[in-house]
């Protein structure tokens, strides 16, 4: 039987995804598996058999890392429906090796999605989130207004280098 994909009757198609570290096996019966990272491997176009390095799969955070083969290796004809996320809510197709081709990750997680300055993660800067920013201005860690996501540099404080960040990027993304 298989840990992470067990079919009988139907035949159905799996991709862009990571079938990884299930027991006893991946996969089991009649199923067609494309663009997906398989641990073991399995006949279908596209599919890689290597370490999908997860940020921390022990603390349960399968968000891919840097590193991950699976960024930008999906189907590279897969088109998105209109406003299809990824499982944080961020752009379902970025080009997360910044090579130039925007082509969907194997997973949930689309690596890279989100613009610099989206802070609302709709992939596109603008007054939404320039409100969002306005609305935790000067808020640090710990304050009741700081909202980590507007924290844009990383630095703890929500201020004048945030601000910048936002609007070096304004408008990216916008129809």
């Amino acid at each position: 039987m298989g840990g992470g994909v067990f079919c009988t009757g139907a035949r159905p198609t799996i991709t862009n995804s990571i079938l990884w570290d299930n027991m006893p096996d991946q996969v089991s019966g009649q199923v067609l598996v494309r663009y997906t990272d398989v641990q073991d491997g399995w006949p279908g176009d596209g599919n890689i058999d290597a370490d999908p390095l997860f940020i921390d799969p022990d603390g349960y955070d399968y968000h891919l890392s840097l590193e991950s083969p699976c960024i930008d290796k999906g189907d590279p004809y897969f088109v998105p429906a209109p406003d299809e996320r990824d499982i944080d809510g961020e752009i379902r197709v970025w080009d997360g090796d910044e090579d130039g081709d925007w082509v969907v990750d194997m997973g949930s997680d689309e690596f890279g999605s989100r613009l610099p300055g989206d802070i609302d993660g709709d992939g596109c800067v603008d007054q939404s989130d320039l409100g969002i920013l306005l609305a935790a201005w000067l808020a640090c860690q710990g304050d009741p207004d700081y909202l980590p996501e507007a924290d844009l540099d990383g630095d703890g404080c929500i201020n004048q280098s945030d601000l910048g960040i936002l609007l070096a990027h304004w408008g990216e993304g916008c129809p």
